[in-house]
């Protein structure tokens, strides 16, 4: 078992290094924080610019075959909740650069998981706007195929 971990929106991510890692979104990036056990001693957290978007729920998972996989509302235009996105890193989370929309218009909270399968299953909010407010439309369970 590995005994580096980081704190991405509340959710542990186990690491193998020390390597910066995504945390809490703020200002429209995401905070990045390790810790050597988990639980204690977080570093102090920096910004991470390749993963932007608005103050909203994202998520991330270690995927068997893919590495890192995270999504959220992906927007560097103006912060609105639209544009959900799966990012792919294939180092630890030091780059960002594969990138799939899911939805390009308004969506809102999202999770993602791996599959045994090998799929990622990535749930999310679509949204509409109703009266001038982004009011949530469905709720929308994408399979993907997940490359090596």
């Amino acid at each position: 078992m590995n005994d580096r971990y980081a704190l991405f929106f509340a959710h542990p991510v186990e690491y193998p290094s020390l390597h910066a890692r995504p945390a809490t979104p703020t200002a429209g990036f995401r905070f990045i924080a390790v810790s050597p056990d988990g639980a204690r001693a977080w570093s102090r957290p920096e910004f991470h610019d390749a993963l932007a978007g608005p103050v909203c729920f994202g998520s991330i998972v270690r995927h068997p075959k893919a590495g890192l996989l995270f999504v959220n509302p992906d927007n560097r235009v103006d912060r609105g909740r639209r544009n959900v996105t799966v990012q792919v890193s294939r180092d630890e989370g030091k780059s960002w650069g594969e990138k799939h929309v899911l939805e390009a218009g308004g969506s809102d909270y999202a999770d993602i998981a791996a599959a045994r399968d090998g799929a990622a299953l990535c749930l999310y909010e679509r949204n509409a706007e109703v009266n001038g407010r982004w009011r949530t439309q469905a709720l929308v369970l994408a399979r993907l195929r997940v490359k090596s």
